[in-house]
């Protein structure tokens, strides 16, 4: 009986093992696809759950993911939306406009989170509209927002503007035949970006420096020198 009792032991022991390896084997959900869709679907309940177990895993882990929060994500997908949702605009052209967000945020000359600084007055027009309220991202426009919120980035932190004049030295410049030149541009306090060093001085960029400024073509010269990026006439509607 004793040993009945011995070896019925170490079959529930041995079940218990298998079990948990078992759960130990089974993947966690891809989170930011799910903050993805809730995103386009504008399912704000959906996106914070799928956020908030994302980051209990990372923390509970040891992963060395980065938190996101998807106020956040949903947040600065819907800006990066506005300022630049047509279809035919190019990720990097996308990065950009929600990086100077991100430089913003990180710069001591001005508010501290994404949505202070978003919504920060005589900055940005139009996102205190019911149109801005109501806009839901494109997957294009959060995919852009997900790569920023972990850390990647295209230009300097000290480019902090974005606008169709030249405010300063311009980092780079983006010219669009709907849309004009967007430009780039690099903050006048660069004593306060320690961190950084500026890019090299130069003449400020404008249509005439491109060599396809008839925007016959989609070549472009590198963005990280102070260039101007020109779309494809045939991606237009």
């Amino acid at each position: 009986m004793k040993k009945f009792f011995t070896l019925l032991m170490a079959m529930v022991i041995s079940f218990g093992l298998s079990t948990c390896a078992f759960r130990e084997s089974v993947p966690e959900p891809n989170y930011i696809h799910i903050m993805t869709e809730a995103a386009v679907a504008g399912d704000i309940k959906a996106g914070r759950s799928a956020a908030e177990n994302r980051n209990r895993y990372i923390a509970e882990s040891g992963s060395d993911l980065v938190p996101i929060s998807f106020d956040d994500l949903f947040l600065l997908s819907k800006f990066i939306c506005f300022q630049a949702g047509k279809h035919w605009l190019t990720d990097e052209f996308l990065l950009c406009v929600g990086e100077v967000v991100m430089n913003r945020v990180k710069s001591p000359e001005f508010p501290n989170t994404i949505e202070e600084v978003i919504y920060e007055s005589g900055q940005y027009d139009g996102v205190q509209s019911e149109d801005f309220q109501k806009l839901l991202p494109s997957e294009k426009c959060v995919n852009a927002a997900i790569r920023l919120l972990n850390g990647e980035r295209m230009m300097e932190s000290y480019v902090v503007f974005q606008s169709d004049i030249r405010l300063g030295n311009v980092y780079s410049a983006f010219g669009d035949r709907v849309m004009g030149f967007t430009y780039f541009c690099e903050s006048p306090n660069l004593e306060l970006y320690r961190d950084s060093e500026p890019s090299s001085p130069g003449s400020i960029p404008t249509a005439e420096d491109s060599p396809k400024a008839s925007f016959s073509s989609d070549a472009f010269r590198d963005f990280k020198d102070s260039s101007i990026i020109v779309y494809s006439e045939s991606e237009y509607p």
